[in-house]
């Protein structure tokens, strides 16, 4: 028979890919399950299977998911620490802003060119609302 004390527990480090990850919050014993996933904008989103509603958007999905844990520590801790939640809602912009940022820009010019924005357009508006030529859209005064 095979000694099963030296076999290595598949359970006890998944792999740090896999988008599911059981955790147990140290203080309070309470197990949850953390899901990740990639957003189409590159950005990796991880919540808490058990609430939803908790979730952190980051550039990595290491990041991702340690953010959602500490966001999910500090509300079910007691006190809740309202400051440090703050910082990680400041953590999630600044990963959505360099995200966004990576993004390829137009110049204005060309945007007003491929929707069609040009100034007979503009024109165009402005007579239908009656604010061209300096007339009040405003009738019967």
């Amino acid at each position: 028979m095979p000694n099963r004390t030296h076999q290595k527990n598949a359970w006890a480090r998944p792999d740090p890919t896999y988008p599911v990850k059981p955790f147990v919050m140290p203080e309070t014993g309470k197990r949850f399950v953390v899901v990740s996933d990639q957003q189409p904008d590159g950005l990796w989103k991880a919540f808490i299977a058990e609430e939803p509603r908790v979730a952190q958007l980051a550039g990595t999905q290491a990041e991702a998911e340690e953010n959602v844990i500490e966001k999910y520590r500090l509300i079910h801790t007691k006190p809740v620490d309202r400051a440090a939640l703050e910082k990680l809602e400041d953590v999630e912009d600044i990963a959505v802003i360099n995200a966004r940022s990576k993004k390829k820009t137009i110049a204005w010019q060309d945007f007003k060119k491929q929707h069609r924005l040009d100034s007979k357009a503009d024109e165009k508006s402005r007579r239908r609302t009656g604010v061209a030529a300096g007339r009040s859209s405003t009738r019967g005064r």
